[in-house]
C-alpha cells in the first residue's frame, strides 16, 4: 500500500484540514473519526496477514483510540445538538 503524504483531493494544508474537520459538526466529526478507525482498522488485519504483527498491534491500538474519540464525540454532540439550528 502506498501511503500519500497529502489528501490529493483536498487543495489546503493539513493543518488547514485538521481545523476544517474540527469545525465540523460534532456528530460529523465523530462519524469521520469511525471512518479513520474502521481504515485503520483493514490495515492491521491486512498487516496482520502478511505477519507484520507488532504493526497491527500498534494499528488496530490506534483505531481504539479513533473509536473511543469517536464515543466522546457523541457525547458532546448530545450535550450540543439541542442548541444547534438545522441548516
Amino acid at each position: 500500500m502506498k501511503h500519500p503524504t497529502k489528501v490529493e483531493k483536498y487543495s489546503g494544508t493539513s493543518q488547514e484540514l485538521a481545523k476544517d474537520i474540527g469545525r465540523m459538526r460534532y456528530d460529523a466529526v465523530a462519524e469521520f473519526y469511525n471512518y479513520l478507525g474502521d481504515d485503520l482498522m483493514e490495515q492491521a488485519r491486512a498487516d496482520r496477514a502478511r505477519g507484520n504483527i507488532q504493526l497491527a498491534g500498534k494499528l488496530e491500538s490506534t483505531a481504539q483510540k479513533f473509536y473511543e474519540a469517536r464515543d466522546k464525540m457523541f457525547d458532546i454532540w448530545n450535550l450540543c445538538k439541542k442548541h444547534i439550528k438545522e441548516e
